[in-house]
């Protein structure tokens, strides 16, 4: 388990320090292909499911004094941060649901390898009726260099 306070409204500057240069690199070839969905938006979680060499789910859950982050991918778990958290973190920022909100009281980010995970012990994810709606591609300039 892996924890930081600091304060922004952006997701990846809150995120930056913990994430080095060559993952958040990594991660731009995951949003760029649209390989990163949103599986879950809701006032405390959001799930991504983001296609690597397997289906990994990555998982924010806003608590009262720390933004709890998880990704199942074998990396995150013997490592830390991810490239599958890094391009849902972009993603996220990028979303016009994202307001900033949840970094507000200056949170603990709490990378935490046991992912809540609901989706982990189901056989299929369920997207909804429209399951390519929620895939997200960026296309806008290069954001990994600056951070």
């Amino acid at each position: 388990m892996w924890a930081v306070g600091r304060t922004t409204g952006s997701l990846t500057a809150a995120l930056a320090r913990d994430v080095p240069l060559y993952i958040r690199s990594r991660a731009e070839r995951y949003i760029r292909s649209g390989r990163a969905a949103v599986i879950e938006w809701t006032d405390a979680r959001i799930a991504f499911r983001v296609q690597g060499s397997d289906l990994y789910l990555v998982g924010l859950v806003r608590e009262e004094d720390a933004l709890v982050v998880s990704c199942t991918c074998p990396y995150f778990v013997d490592r830390g941060p991810c490239k599958h958290v890094w391009a849902a973190a972009v993603l996220i920022d990028q979303d016009p649901r994202w307001d900033g909100s949840w970094l507000q009281s200056d949170p603990l980010i709490d990378f935490d390898s046991g992912i809540y995970d609901a989706y982990l012990d189901a056989d299929t994810i369920d997207v909804g009726e429209d399951a390519d709606a929620e895939f997200l591609s960026y296309d806008g300039p290069e954001v990994f260099a600056g951070f």
